[in-house]
């Protein structure tokens, strides 16, 4: 009775580790600017207008986060004397692919912040 009350308890634990692998996915990048990987740059994750994940580049310029499926999210990555980018990520129809999606991968090209003098006029 104890190793029929153990199996099953194995077999439910490894269901339900799946169960959660399939409504996950890695979201990578690398961050250049001018052709040079760079690290230190901000990446934060919002959902709603919540900070939900935050990570910051490493010394190859790469960063990594588990993301739900079945969400929206707004990925903000900056950094300081560089013009920040905003991507919006829509993972609600990840399910309808028919296939799991285990790593989504881009490269992000930041530039220096033009930054225009104010001129009050009279």
């Amino acid at each position: 009775m104890k190793l029929l009350v153990g199996a099953m308890t194995l077999f439910l634990v490894c269901n339900l580790s799946l169960v959660g692998q399939e409504n996950t996915f890695t979201f990578k990048g690398q961050v250049h600017s001018y052709g040079q990987t760079i690290k230190g740059v901000v990446v934060e994750v919002f959902e709603a207008g919540d900070l939900v994940h935050e990570t910051i580049t490493n010394g190859s310029g790469n960063f990594a986060l588990q993301l739900d499926s079945k969400r929206d999210y707004m990925v903000e990555i900056s950094m300081d004397k560089l013009q920040s980018k905003t991507i919006w990520i829509n993972t609600r129809r990840t399910k309808d692919l028919g296939f799991k999606v285990p790593v989504f991968a881009f490269d992000v090209d930041l530039k220096k912040e033009k930054i225009t003098p104010y001129k009050e006029r009279n």
